[in-house]
């Protein structure tokens, strides 16, 4: 009971950690630059990304509400900069005009008085003694009416380059993409948050946040869902594979209760000592599960041949005590790595090789009656 009650307390201080920083080598130089960077600077890697797409089938209707949903991320992403959740917006939107607004530029272009400029211009070209023949291209640009056309079609000359950071066009249809610099880790999921639900975005386009801590957020989720399914797994099929082979009740539970204790006093030992759990070494729970069963079945099987707890405890122990020793050194010899990654692997590999080790010889010898008695 009191183990139990040490390894609960344990429990409540694991913290499983997919920041993908903290998998970074200990004592490099780059670790260095970037401690550095964000000890001055504050939040480190923050760019955020906000994909627009449509289907490839589309056509020019979807592509105009592309080049409108592009404009109304941008204005919202700089809305976000007078409330300070934003810091910076790199957006083609300026170069991508949609036709509605290209046309309500249009309009505002027409009402101003051009051709009083243009003459204007041109008798003021002639007094100064300039030929206006070389400003013919100029003077006429004044006195014309553009007309609307598709800025993905006809992007603006020179800015090719550009835009090719900006546009993907390919079989999947085509998607724009839009940037920007959050202040810290929760404006950026404020502003997805924001983005996703607050946008009124035409059903054609489509609309995805990206970003590194969005990343590990759902990387965190996932694992944790994905551990527990496997863990449960893990249980069912052992218990069904136990329990047409194992006839004898006291036994089957004993054995059953290897796995779960293992993992949960793993994760107690883990919890105690301040070891974060991480998307590498978390791996070793469902193998821990599986070693501390084949350490009981294993011992189970040699009680069977002695017929008695004590010599098999003696002899199976025996060698159990070595192979444990031996797969322990193995492991734990990756906690000395500089990579974060294989050291927490080594260090809950382990606790995990020792709580089953423990667990085994401690429990499930009380399960086992001395036949010889």
């Amino acid at each position: 009971v009191l183990w139990l009650v040490w390894v609960v307390v344990g429990l409540s201080h694991v913290r499983l950690n997919t920041d993908l920083f903290a998998l970074r080598p200990r004592q490099s130089e780059a670790a260095a630059v970037q401690d550095e960077i964000g000890k001055h600077f504050g939040f480190t890697n923050p760019h955020g990304s906000v994909m627009l797409g449509i289907g490839p089938d589309a056509g020019a209707d979807g592509v105009e509400a592309l080049l409108q949903g592009v404009e109304v991320t941008t204005q919202r992403l700089e809305d976000f900069i007078e409330s300070g959740a934003v810091v910076s917006v790199t957006s083609p939107a300026s170069l991508l005009p949609s036709l509605a607004t290209q046309t309500e530029r249009i309009d505002w272009w027409t009402a101003q008085p051009r051709e009083e400029a243009a003459a204007a211009l041109e008798n003021a070209l002639e007094e100064a003694g300039f030929r206006t023949t070389a400003f013919a291209a100029g003077l006429r640009s004044l006195r014309t009416v553009p007309q609307p056309e598709s800025a993905l079609e006809r992007p603006l000359p020179g800015m090719e380059p550009i835009l090719e950071h900006h546009i993907r066009r390919d079989a999947a249809g085509t998607a724009i993409l839009v940037s920007f610099t959050p202040q810290s880790s929760a404006a950026l999921r404020l502003v997805a948050e924001e983005l996703e639900q607050d946008l009124l975005l035409p059903p054609e386009v489509s609309l995805q946040v990206a970003a590194r801590p969005l990343m590990e957020a759902e990387l965190k989720k996932t694992l944790r869902e994905e551990v527990m399914n496997f863990l449960v797994l893990v249980m069912l099929l052992t218990v069904a594979l136990l329990a047409w082979r194992e006839r004898q009740p006291r036994t089957l539970f004993a054995l059953l209760a290897l796995p779960i204790l293992s993992v949960l006093g793993t994760l107690g030992m883990a919890g105690w000592l301040g070891i974060v759990l991480t998307p590498v070494n978390i791996i070793m729970l469902p193998l821990v599960a599986g070693i501390a069963l084949d350490d009981g079945l294993f011992l189970l099987a040699r009680y069977r041949e002695e017929k008695a707890v004590g010599p098999a405890m003696e002899r199976g122990g025996r060698a159990l005590s070595i192979t444990t020793a031996t797969t322990m050194v193995g492991f734990g010899a990756l906690a000395l790595s500089r990579y974060p990654a294989l050291g927490g692997l080594g260090m809950v590999a382990a606790l995990g090789l020792l709580t089953a080790f423990s667990l085994m010889i401690w429990v499930l010898p009380l399960a086992l009656p001395d036949e010889r008695a």
